[in-house]
């Protein structure tokens, strides 16, 4: 899990789902906003050939996440 703030000040909270059943399908990461509550979680599925949801995760720098957050889709 790590913590990133947008371009907006708001404070995000990101973590890596991995791909389920063990397919070889990427995983996902889910933003959660914990500076407004009210924000909708979201999520994107991690892009091809950028490894597992985990490495991603632990590997990028905070602009790269920040780039995939713009991009992620609201969760329902």
């Amino acid at each position: 899990m790590r913590t990133l703030v947008d371009d907006q000040l708001m404070e995000w909270t990101v973590w890596a789902v991995p791909s389920r059943g063990g397919r070889p399908q990427p995983g996902r990461l889910i933003f959660r906003c914990t500076s407004n509550p009210n924000e909708r979680a979201r999520e994107v599925t991690v892009p091809d050939g950028r490894g597992s949801a985990e490495a991603v995760l632990e590997s990028a720098a905070l602009a790269d996440l920040k780039e995939l957050l713009a991009g992620a889709e609201p969760i329902n």
